[in-house]
């Protein structure tokens, strides 16, 4: 099957999908415009469909007086048992990090709850159910404004909307600045922390670590970042930013989601272009037993042979 990248052109950035009953649901980042977070559906993977927003009103998203570039960052969409969760940070306001439900993707979704600090969030159970929430710990508000803390974790209570005890630190990568968009994976006995690094410029990566629980210890695959475009002359850089929103159905097959920017080359100073923050699609590879991101094609506008990637709910 073929796959055409980027997924859906445009101003569509930090892609995270989700699969619920054979049906394909993904949102992206929409800053401080509402309607806010756009949820498209697809049955291949192919062609999308814009189906409605998480946020409709006004005081869902809180960001009435933001800066530009603030509001809604990376939000993650979840499936189970019947609801739909998406988990996002609305930076730079008094929301911070809200968790929205609905039963239909299209709407209506709840006014949302607030859950923990920091940005870029993650939601995660393990078998037993616990809720796990995994974040970059930058404060982007208030007197810790811009203070950076790691990949943070916690243990939450998704119906009360708060957390059950301090966040503690994870793996925070291998030494790049700005580790963020951290996602969580249960693959066999293992599971899988993903992050971005590097920071969202040219340096921009994908690291990966592995670990025997949702909460570590995990260890770095050694040859981190597994996916960046950096000191290249690709066309396509900046690819992360939520790294690895993957699918799998428990086979073999599992691929990754992300952003890419094309940059405006003007020399040694270069334009990023936000309006072509683009969704796109690898196919994931084993490195060493690690499941890692597979590489983008070089073109601008390419297309990726794979098989049918389903995802994880």
């Amino acid at each position: 099957m073929r796959f055409p990248n980027p997924l859906i052109p445009g101003f569509n950035p930090d892609p995270s999908v989700v699969l619920a009953d054979g049906v394909y649901y993904l949102v992206t980042s929409t800053f401080e415009y509402l309607p806010g977070i756009p949820v498209y559906r697809s049955t291949d993977l192919v062609t999308w469909t814009h189906i409605g927003n998480v946020a409709t009103r006004p005081e869902q998203a809180g960001a009435d007086e933001v800066a530009t570039s603030g509001g809604v960052w990376a939000p993650t969409i979840r499936y189970r048992d019947g609801v739909f969760y998406v988990i996002v940070t609305i930076a730079m306001t008094p929301r911070g990090c809200v968790v929205f439900t609905a039963t239909d993707p299209a709407g209506p979704w709840s006014d949302g709850i607030t859950s923990v600090g920091g940005i870029d969030p993650d939601l995660a159970w393990d078998e037993d159910g616990t809720a796990y929430v995994t974040f970059s710990g930058l404060h982007t508000s208030h007197e810790q404004m811009g203070q950076h803390l790691g990949i943070q974790q916690v243990r939450v209570d998704l119906a009360a909307g708060k957390a059950l005890e301090a966040p503690r630190s994870l793996w925070s990568g291998a030494g790049l600045k700005f580790p963020e968009a951290p996602h969580l994976y249960h693959r066999g006995d293992s599971w899988y922390l993903l992050i971005a690094e590097g920071g969202t410029e040219r340096g921009h990566g994908i690291s990966v670590a592995r670990g025997p629980s949702p909460e570590g210890p995990f260890e770095g695959h050694p040859a981190n970042p597994v996916l960046s475009a950096r000191s290249t002359s690709r066309p396509i850089q900046s690819r992360s930013g939520p790294p690895g929103n993957r699918r799998t159905d428990g086979s073999s097959s599992t691929g990754s989601s992300r952003s890419s920017t094309r940059p405006i080359d003007i020399g040694p100073a270069d334009l990023r272009r936000p309006d072509v923050a683009d969704p796109a699609l690898s196919r994931d590879r084993r490195r060493d037993g690690y499941r890692a991101p597979g590489r983008l094609g070089r073109p601008a506008r390419g297309e990726l042979r794979a098989r049918r990637l389903p995802v994880p709910r």
